[in-house]
């Protein structure tokens, strides 16, 4: 038997199933705890992640105690039917915060990687886990089995393939793809190293006034930036801010909710919104989304994407009170200035980037900073596996541009219209089904489900493939 244990290679249990996890994120972290708890038989697990650590990915790798959750910390256990483990954990760390807290993000990578450890520890006579520190290029199905290739030429066979590579590479506004190898074009703001050369900056651009924004803005201002900071999104619109909020005051209302339309919808929400506080209105909402979102339809989706997002976005991914506030005090010192417009030109000079926005002349700025979020089209993201997957027909995109086709569990949709039995995804990859299929709410959930589905299939068949060790090739 294998402990778990992070290295480059090594060998899994042949008289095991072996089950191979694409990503080492939240959501890889999450179906792993949940196989183990699930498993009725002996398993296998081979996590594919390049980091040292698992459980953390971008979102909760980032270290900045200012770097705040947007969900309380109470709500935030990693497991649905204990949501309030996060705020336990904390309390046993000794620090202090409580359940309405909304604490720093790095805290919820220490506890994802400490319970990922702590589940895989408890159920060490039935989980063997592998962290494999390699990408995955491609995979190849041979009836049963699936045959899982690394970059480093390493090969392992698995009787089921779980695609949770989190969210995608960063959009870029096309005005901006030729300016992408610019060392003054930042296509993260979470690389500190990178964000800190900016400090000596006079002009710095923020593409994007979401989250994402507000995050890198604080970074900045904190290591030292006294220049100007200037933020610009289509609408110019920042998050709105949490407050007090009962969703379970309209429950009923958003469970008999039918629109097909996205105007129609809107709408709904407005009047309700209306009547109440519109928080608790858009927290309803969230669990009847999936039902809400699938009667739209795909050119009514495709509206709500072009037309209504963006207000979306702001209302329900809300900043903490802290961050708004500091957000607020840079605007009134000056130091932060939120516009509306579009880029339509950008060109790199020698001193500075120069960009043209729809809505006024050029400006210089001696560095821009990407916080567009993450692209949502998989055929964007120049991946070798999901580029490989989807040329081969194993996965097909979704028509909104949203991720790939999957079935109400998670297993992949091919372009033969059936459910692959073998590889199945969660996460980012499943928002064209979904829409809500980001936060740890609904991942848990998800993890939840699809390990359910996949434990009872490894104990219904023989889930044996020809060879099941990891084989590592060097050069």
């Amino acid at each position: 038997m294998i402990a778990f244990c992070a290295h480059t290679g090594g060998v899994v249990d042949s008289d095991r199933p072996v089950v191979a996890i694409v990503g080492g994120g939240f959501s890889g972290a999450a179906i792993g705890m949940q196989l183990a708890r699930r498993a009725e038989r002996p398993i296998s697990i081979v996590v594919f992640e390049p980091a040292a650590r698992l459980g953390r990915g971008v979102a909760y790798g980032t270290p900045g105690t200012h770097l705040l959750l947007n969900v309380p910390a109470g709500k935030l256990g990693w497991d649905d039917e204990d949501t309030g483990g996060f705020h336990r954990w904390i309390l046993a760390t000794g620090r202090r915060a409580d359940e309405t807290s909304f604490v720093p993000r790095e805290w919820y990578g220490e506890y994802v990687e400490h319970s990922l450890a702590a589940v895989m520890t408890a159920h060490r006579e039935m989980v063997d886990v592998v962290h494999v520190r390699d990408r995955v290029t491609s995979l190849r199905q041979t009836g049963d089995a699936c045959r899982v290739f690394s970059r480093s030429g390493g090969a392992t066979w698995a009787d089921a393939v779980v695609l949770a590579p989190g969210h995608g590479p960063t959009r870029c506004p096309e005005a901006l793809v030729r300016c992408l190898g610019d060392d003054r074009v930042l296509s993260s703001p979470w690389n500190a190293d990178r964000l800190a050369t900016l400090a000596g900056c006079r002009r710095v651009l923020f593409v994007g006034t979401g989250l994402t924004m507000c995050d890198a803005a604080i970074s900045l201002a904190r290591i030292g930036f006294t220049g100007e900071m200037v933020a610009v999104s289509r609408h110019g619109l920042t998050p709105r801010t949490h407050g007090p909020s009962d969703p379970s005051v309209h429950e009923a209302w958003a469970s008999g909710l039918r629109c097909r339309t996205a105007s129609g919808l809107l709408r709904a929400i407005r009047s309700k919104a209306d009547e109440s506080d519109w928080r608790s209105v858009m927290d309803a909402l969230r669990p009847q989304l999936p039902r809400l979102w699938g009667s739209l339809g795909e050119a009514e989706q495709r509206r709500f994407m072009h037309r209504l997002v963006t207000y979306w976005d702001v209302h329900r991914h809300r900043a903490p009170p802290e961050t708004e506030a500091a957000i607020r005090m840079l605007c009134e010192q000056g130091r932060l200035r939120v516009i509306a417009g579009r880029i339509v030109r950008a060109l790199r000079q020698r001193h500075a980037i120069e960009i043209t926005l729809d809505r006024g002349a050029s400006q210089a700025f001696e560095a821009v900073v990407l916080c567009t979020g993450p692209e949502p089209d998989p055929r964007r993201w120049r991946d070798p596996l999901l580029d490989s997957l989807i040329s081969h027909g194993v996965v097909v995109p979704d028509e909104v541009g949203l991720g790939i086709r999957a079935d109400e569990t998670g297993f992949v949709v091919g372009r033969d219209g059936v459910p692959n039995g073998r590889i199945s995804t969660l996460g980012p990859l499943r928002r064209g089904r979904l829409w809500e299929s980001t936060a740890i709410p609904e991942l848990r959930r998800q993890a939840a489900g699809l390990a359910a589905a996949i434990a009872n299939r490894l104990t219904r068949t023989s889930g044996r493939v020809p060879h099941t060790t990891h084989e590592e090739i060097t050069g």
